[in-house]
C-alpha cells in the first residue's frame, strides 16, 4: 500500500490544482447565476409590493444580515397568513441580496455547511415546479399570488413577471449543477483536512481498523470534537476516509479520488489561453442586451397611455383659451412636449429637459423592436450582427449601451412627471407607473455592462500575453 504521507501530498497538490480550475469555471459561473437569480427575485418582490399583493416589511432596512439564514418553513397561520407570507418573502429576498452583494462566493469562503444552506435557500420556493397544487406550502402560496397577476388588467406586467418566474426555474437547475460540482470538491477537501488535523496524528493501523471499525470511528469523533468541531461532523465522509486509508480496497479508492480531482486540461502556469472566441462572447453580450427590448416597450406603452389620458381630459377655460391663442399666433405643431427632470447616474447631476415626447416615443419603440429581434436567429438584425466583424460588434454594443442609458433616464423622468403634482388631481389616479419595467430595464443594462466589461478584460489580457509571445 502507498505510504499515507505520499498519498496525502498527492491529494493536497490535486486539490490545489482543482481549486484553481473551479474558481475560473464553476465558481465564476455560479456568481453570475446567483446575480441573475437575485435580480429576478427582486423584480417579482418589487412588483408584488407595488400592486399591494404582499405587504412591505417596515423594518426590512433596519435588519442587519451577517449570515445565511433560511426563512421559516412552518405552516402559515390561519390568522394573518398574508402578513406572515409577506414577512417570509421579504426575508427570502433579503437573504438573496446578502448572498449576492455581501457574502463572498469563493472556495476559500465556502464549506459543506454553507453550500447546504445555499441549497436550502435555493429550494425554499420551488421555482422549477411552481404550482398551486405543490406539496410545499410556501411554493403553493407564491404560485397562487402569481396566478392572480394573469387576471389583472395589465398583460405586459404579467408577461414580465411570468418571464421572471420562468427564468428562476431555469437558473435554479444551473445553480444546482454548479453547487454539485463544488460539493464534490469540498468533500475531498474536508477529508484532507481531517487527515491533516486528526487521523494522521492518531497512529491508526490497518489491523486495528479492520477488527473494530466502529470503535475507530468513535475515537476519530472524539478527537474531532476537540479540533474541528466548527467544520461539522459528517460520518459518511469519515467512513470514506478510513476506507481509503485503511480498508481492503484502499489503493483503488485512493486512485478513484485522485481521478475525480483531475481536470481535462491541466493548467501550465507559464502559459495562459489567449485564443478567446470573441464573436461567441460578444453574442452572449448581445443576448443580454436584447433583454432590454421588452421592458422599454412595456414602459412606453404605459407612458403613451398616460399622455393620451392627459391630453384628452376635460380642460379648464384658461387652458382652452391658451390653446386657442397658440393656434392663432403659432405655426401648427402636433408635437407633444413634456418638461421632465433627469438624473445622470454617473455624476449625480440633475437637469431639466424639454422632451419631444412624440418623436421620443416613436423612435424608442422602433429601437426596442429592433433590439428584441436580436434574439431571433432568423431576423435581419441578428444576421447583420453575425456578418459583422469583431470591431463592428464592439462599436454596436457601445453605441447601444449609451443610447439605452439615455432611454432609461428619460423614461424615468417621464414616469416621475406623470406621478407628480403637475398632473391634474382628477386624472392622477389613472396614471400608470412603469417602476417595474424600469427596474427590469436597469437590471438588463447592468447585466450587459458586466458581461461586456468581462469580455474587454479577457480580450486585453489575451493581447498582453500575445505581446509577450505566449499563445495557445
Amino acid at each position: 500500500m502507498e505510504d499515507p504521507t505520499e498519498y496525502f501530498d498527492k491529494l493536497v497538490s490535486a486539490l490545489e490544482i482543482k481549486a484553481e480550475s473551479l474558481e475560473r469555471t464553476a465558481i465564476h459561473s455560479l456568481r453570475n447565476h446567483l446575480q441573475e437569480f437575485e435580480s429576478s427575485v427582486s423584480t417579482i418582490y418589487s412588483f408584488l409590493i407595488e400592486k399591494g399583493m404582499i405587504q412591505k416589511d417596515p423594518y426590512r432596512n433596519d435588519k442587519s444580515i451577517t449570515e445565511l439564514k433560511i426563512p421559516s418553513s412552518e405552516m402559515l397561520p390561519e390568522i394573518n397568513s398574508q402578513q406572515e407570507l409577506s414577512l417570509r418573502f421579504s426575508h427570502y429576498t433579503s437573504q438573496w441580496e446578502f448572498l449576492v452583494k455581501i457574502f463572498h462566493v469563493s472556495l476559500s469562503n465556502l464549506s459543506l455547511k454553507k453550500v447546504q444552506k445555499m441549497m436550502e435557500l435555493l429550494t425554499y420556493i420551488r421555482w422549477t415546479d411552481l404550482s398551486t397544487t405543490s406539496s410545499y406550502q410556501i411554493t403553493r402560496a407564491i404560485a397562487g399570488i402569481l396566478a392572480r397577476i394573469s387576471q389583472m388588467n395589465d398583460p405586459m406586467a404579467g408577461k414580465i413577471i411570468t418571464n421572471s418566474a420562468s427564468n428562476l426555474g431555469k437558473i435554479t437547475n444551473n445553480i444546482k449543477a454548479e453547487l454539485k460540482t463544488i460539493t464534490l470538491f469540498l468533500r475531498e477537501r474536508y477529508k484532507a483536512e481531517v487527515r491533516g488535523k486528526i487521523t494522521s496524528r492518531m497512529n491508526l493501523n490497518v489491523e486495528q481498523y479492520r477488527r473494530k471499525p466502529v470503535s475507530i470511528v468513535d475515537n476519530v469523533k472524539f478527537e474531532f470534537s476537540h479540533n474541528m468541531k466548527e467544520a461539522g461532523w459528517y460520518k459518511e465522509l469519515i467512513n470514506e476516509l478510513l476506507e481509503e486509508d485503511l480498508g481492503t480496497a484502499a489503493e483503488k479508492l485512493r486512485a478513484g479520488v485522485l481521478e475525480t480531482l483531475q481536470i481535462n486540461k491541466p493548467v501550465d502556469k507559464r502559459k495562459s489561453k489567449s485564443g478567446i472566441n470573441d464573436k461567441k462572447n460578444l453574442f452572449q453580450v448581445l443576448d443580454t442586451l436584447a433583454r432590454t427590448g421588452e421592458p422599454i416597450r412595456s414602459a412606453l406603452l404605459r407612458m403613451n397611455e398616460n399622455s393620451r389620458i392627459l391630453l384628452e381630459r376635460k380642460k379648464s377655460f384658461p387652458e382652452r383659451l391658451s390653446d386657442l391663442f397658440s393656434q392663432w399666433f403659432s405655426k401648427s405643431d402636433s408635437r407633444v412636449l413634456y418638461e421632465i427632470i433627469t438624473k445622470d447616474p454617473g455624476t449625480g447631476s440633475i437637469r431639466k429637459e424639454t422632451l419631444n415626447f412624440t418623436d421620443f416615443s416613436s423612435l424608442t419603440i422602433r429601437k426596442a423592436r429592433l433590439i428584441q429581434e436580436l434574439q431571433n436567429a432568423e431576423s435581419l438584425p441578428r444576421k447583420k450582427a453575425a456578418a459583422a466583424d469583431t470591431e463592428k460588434l464592439i462599436e454596436f454594443i457601445n453605441t447601444n449601451l449609451n443610447e439605452l442609458k439615455i432611454i432609461h433616464r428619460r423614461i424615468s423622468g417621464l414616469d416621475t412627471y406623470f406621478q407628480s403634482d403637475e398632473i391634474p388631481s382628477e386624472i392622477k389616479g389613472a396614471m400608470k407607473s412603469s417602476s417595474l419595467s424600469l427596474k427590469s430595464l436597469k437590471n438588463a443594462i447592468s447585466d450587459t455592462i458586466k458581461k461586456f466589461n468581462k469580455f474587454k478584460i479577457k480580450r486585453e489580457e489575451a493581447a498582453q500575453l500575445k505581446k509577450l509571445g505566449i499563445t495557445d
